[in-house]
């Protein structure tokens, strides 16, 4: 059965599409009907998988700068020997006291006119929970007496305080490197200027260079060393540790030389 659009001319069929489009009609009209519920649904895209949740970067090791700018914060709150004690105890920028039994921080007189600076305890120190605590202790003792001064005295001219660049002892005995030198330093320098010696004695080649920044003994003894800690300042006297002497006995003859100097600038004769 025909309808009306096959009795259309030309014109007429395309004024009545022209009319239907100005109506809004987008889609041509099928021949048959058409069930758009049987028809499938057009195909959605699948669902994208989530982002993995991406690792937090990993912290940057701090630098050998960082952790002496922050031992040297840590030192610079001390107000006191014991408050600086307890900041070392409790810095844990350096891996040194993991190796050790225990933190030996000084001994002797607090109010001593000399301070004597070791490189570390050895092990023997380190079991005792002491410094100076084996043979090379006994030679500490008798260098020191035969100039009248002791760790043991309590009158201050006569008595010894004994402080470590490191209260750890090293890993095999090794020499102190030069990064844990720069982290040290502050609370050593610290420890320094808290006790506000008269005169410091330098035992070794580590405890000159923690100290004075130098090295050679040999040289450094040669001349007049001077110690700054912050406002303090008084004189050094680097000296042969008790283990060289052990090891080249013909070196005591300079380390004796070396006693009658300290002794002679306590009395106040240089």
């Amino acid at each position: 059965m025909r309808n009306d659009l096959d009795q259309m001319d030309y014109w007429d069929a395309f004024a009545a599409l022209s009319w239907q489009v100005d109506l809004g009609v987008a889609d041509a009209l099928a021949e048959e009907p058409i069930n758009r519920f049987d028809l499938e649904p057009e195909a959605k895209p699948a669902p994208l998988a989530p982002k993995a949740a991406q690792p937090a970067p990993a912290p940057k090791p701090a630098t050998v700068s960082d952790l002496a700018k922050a031992a040297e914060a840590a030192a610079q709150t001390a107000p006191s020997l014991d408050s600086l004690r307890a900041a070392m105890a409790d810095f844990h920028g350096l891996d040194l006291r993991n190796g050790a039994r225990n933190m030996i921080f000084s001994q002797g007189n607090p109010e001593a006119d000399v301070m004597v600076i070791a490189e570390a305890p050895s092990r023997a120190d380190d079991e005792a929970g002491q410094g100076f605590s084996d043979e090379a202790g006994k030679l500490f003792d008798a260098m020191f007496a035969a100039v009248g001064l002791s760790r043991n005295a309590e009158l201050p001219k006569a008595a010894l305080y004994v402080a470590y660049v490191s209260p750890w002892r090293m890993p095999q005995d090794r020499p102190i490197t030069e990064a844990e030198h720069n982290v040290l330093r502050p609370f050593l320098l610290r420890h320094i200027a808290l006790r506000a010696p008269k005169a410091v004695v330098l035992l070794g080649n580590g405890a000159c260079a923690a100290v004075l920044g130098k090295s050679g003994l040999q040289r450094l003894r040669e001349a007049d060393q001077t110690v700054t800690a912050r406002a303090h300042i008084c004189p050094a006297f680097p000296i042969y540790a008790p283990e060289r002497l052990m090891a080249i006995p013909l070196l005591k003859r300079e380390a004796w030389a070396d006693l009658l100097k300290l002794k002679a600038t306590l009395e106040g004769r240089t």
